[in-house]
């Protein structure tokens, strides 16, 4: 969906949550530029739980009461781990109408749900896979698709009901992070960065070639992150999240040729971020650091912004690109094309019901008027009759 509209008319606010904290960021656009007038990070009451979407959009609702941003447009984003993500390449030549129709057509046996239970878009872009050996573009579109169940979608829409705010835009987190990345980080042509995005309940890792997601994986594993003070938990979380980490660049090398990335950020308000950069460096021998877009963004207030990069992609790279790669509020749909052939035999019908349409008023006439000359006859029939039956009786009269 276009967002411009959205953009010119008012400020608008970027939400991403885990199971334990809320960040919120609120934005102005201006031009092909936004701002950012708000940041929050608000912690989760330890009774309300987010997949309660209720419960959740009323705390939601009342937060942005707080920060008097009661009824505002707002942006969220779906985690990885919810998602589908499947790299498909067109027939060359496929005009644009007709895309949405053949990536339906083609995912039909690429998901695991029914194609009825599933809320698909996709963007013209590079995924896994494709920085080499893959078709090139005289070989056909190449189209990156995501999709996430309806009960998904219909969530995030309740969410935000609870709220009392309007859920303009519902995009795809990886792609909402890159979006800050490309803002913030300046890297070489070509050069392969890895992104490590640590929240409560997953972390997503994701590669990234100039502007084009290439690789995409998250791993779900709940994380320490209200401990008092640093303890063999979180040792253990630093511990999984680099597991995890390590395993995925390795897929990713494997489906490179060997290839691996120049550099990784990590990212995050977990609390483990700095260790993870740490031990990622020594371990892989490559440079990581953890990501603060504050400086970037011109955050002055705002010392460590690295848990708000999901809101703050959505905010920057939105208006930048003029709308969400992935919108599954305003998924791209098939057109529906009519059939020549069903349009003829529609005319044809048409035309004979008009041809029968005409004999019928043309009877109706006729018989009008035929029944017109009846009465007319009968009634010079019976004057007729009236002038015999006086002429009768005068004859009767001189008898």
């Amino acid at each position: 969906m276009d967002l411009s509209s959205l953009f010119s008319r008012r400020r608008f606010v970027a939400v991403d949550f885990d199971s334990r904290h809320l960040w919120i960021a609120q934005a102005e656009h201006a031009g092909t530029r936004a701002s950012v007038r708000k940041l929050a990070e608000v912690p989760i009451p330890d009774g309300i739980d987010t997949s309660d979407a209720v419960a959740f959009g009323e705390f939601l609702g009342a937060t942005l009461k707080k920060m008097k941003l009661a009824g505002s447009w707002v942006l969220m984003c779906v985690p990885r781990g919810q998602a589908v993500l499947k790299p498909l390449v067109l027939p060359a030549g496929s005009a644009p109408d007709e895309l949405p129709g053949m990536v339906r057509y083609q995912m039909q046996g690429e998901l695991p749900f029914q194609l009825a239970e599933a809320v698909i878009d996709f963007t013209g872009a590079s995924h896994r896979g494709t920085s080499r050996g893959a078709a090139a573009p005289a070989d056909g579109v190449s189209v990156l698709v995501a999709a996430v169940r309806v009960p998904v979608v219909d969530h995030y829409r309740q969410i935000a009901l609870a709220a009392g705010v309007k859920l303009e835009g519902l995009g795809l987190r990886p792609y909402a992070n890159i979006s800050c990345v490309n803002a913030c980080v300046k890297r070489a042509e070509g050069e392969p960065v890895a992104l490590v995005h640590i929240t409560a309940d997953e972390t997503e890792i994701d590669v990234v070639v100039g502007p084009d997601l290439v690789f995409s994986r998250s791993a779900v594993m709940p994380l320490v992150t209200d401990a008092p003070q640093w303890d063999s938990r979180h040792d253990r979380s630093v511990r999984d999240v680099i597991a995890e980490v390590v395993r995925s660049l390795q897929s990713f090398q494997a489906m490179e040729g060997g290839r691996a990335v120049d550099a990784i950020l990590v990212a995050g308000g977990v609390g483990i971020e700095a260790q993870v950069a740490r031990a990622l460096s020594v371990g892989l021998g490559v440079p990581c650091e953890v990501l603060n877009p504050a400086g970037a963004f011109r955050l002055t207030e705002q010392q460590d912004a690295s848990a708000f990069i999901c809101p703050l992609g959505l905010a920057f790279g939105s208006p930048r690109r003029g709308l969400l790669a992935f919108d599954f509020i305003h998924p791209k749909r098939p057109v529906r094309r009519r059939s020549r052939a069903r349009l003829a035999a529609v005319a044809t019908a048409a035309a004979v019901a008009a041809l029968a349409l005409s004999t019928v008023v043309a009877g109706a006439i006729q018989l009008h008027g035929k029944r017109k000359l009846y009465q007319e006859l009968v009634g010079q029939k019976n004057k007729q009759l009236a002038k015999n039956k006086q002429a009768r009786q005068v004859q009767a009269r001189l008898r």
